[in-house]
């Protein structure tokens, strides 16, 4: 038990399964999963998406149980959760939040190409628990632990194809940096929803299109809320899709159409 460095879940029969950052730290290192009754297998290779935080990992196995993958899109203020790092005990808790934390060195200032919304419960999630599961009801993963919160399964199932398909990550560039109005306070003049725009980086496909100041309000219809922000909007799209932003310019509603990198 001493040397546990974290955990992590099936994800395919022939030995893919899901971790994060915070228990693979180096990925030159050698790592050994335990399986069911004790069964060691050395980690062979390493997937990182650097927007969660998640790591896939492959190990030489056959005719794995793999978990099941629910919606965290779904999830409420206040359900009833299971966290499950041991063989003998469900630990249950409730959702307290879904939100972003803005302690960080970049504060509100938020990246669409970073999925920072986490699921914090009413448990506390030590050290050894990152990468355990957080599971619904039905015992379906809807969240990972980390860091003593959760990533939320949406924000990495588009990109599972990709990591099996072709070993690595593959997600959309929009190139901006925003500040999630339905987060923060005080904003009263912009409305309570949608993204202002902080900045728009020269390689963005948006750039010239989408202008620091404006507010993006909807993409391709879909409204942005406390659900729903502006990175996870675009992470469901792929390279070379078109999308539709619905923004406020200088008090005005305009629709401009972006073709994701």
């Amino acid at each position: 038990p001493s040397e546990i460095l974290g955990q992590g879940f099936v994800l395919t029969a022939d030995g893919w399964i899901v971790t994060t950052k915070s228990v693979i730290g180096n990925l030159k290192g050698k790592y050994t999963a335990v399986g069911y009754q004790s069964k060691q297998y050395d980690l062979e290779s390493f997937v990182v998406d650097e927007a969660t935080g998640i790591v896939f990992a492959k190990m030489p196995a056959q005719s794995l149980t793999v978990a099941k993958l629910g919606q965290s899109k779904e999830l409420t203020l206040g359900q009833s959760l299971v966290a499950v790092w041991n063989r003998d005990r469900l630990n249950l808790a409730q959702v307290e939040e879904i939100g972003y934390d803005f302690t960080g060195a970049s504060g509100i200032n938020l990246s669409t190409e970073k999925l920072v919304k986490k699921l914090s419960l009413g448990l506390p999630l030590t050290k050894g628990q990152n990468g355990a599961i957080i599971a619904n009801f039905k015992g379906e993963v809807v969240g990972v632990a980390d860091s003593g919160k959760a990533i939320l399964v949406d924000d990495f199932k588009n990109i599972i194809d990709s990591v099996l398909s072709a070993g690595k990550i593959v997600r959309p560039v929009l190139g901006l940096t925003y500040i999630d109005l339905s987060q923060v306070d005080g904003l009263i003049s912009w409305g309570d929803k949608g993204a202002y725009v902080a900045g728009v980086l020269k390689a963005s496909p948006a750039f010239g299109l989408i202008k620091e100041g404006d507010v993006i309000k909807k993409v391709n219809d879909e409204e942005l809320s406390v659900f729903n922000g502006l990175a996870e909007a675009v992470s469901v799209y792929k390279p070379g899709n078109k999308i539709e932003l619905l923004i406020l310019r200088s008090g005005k509603e305009e629709r401009v159409s972006v073709i994701l990198k």
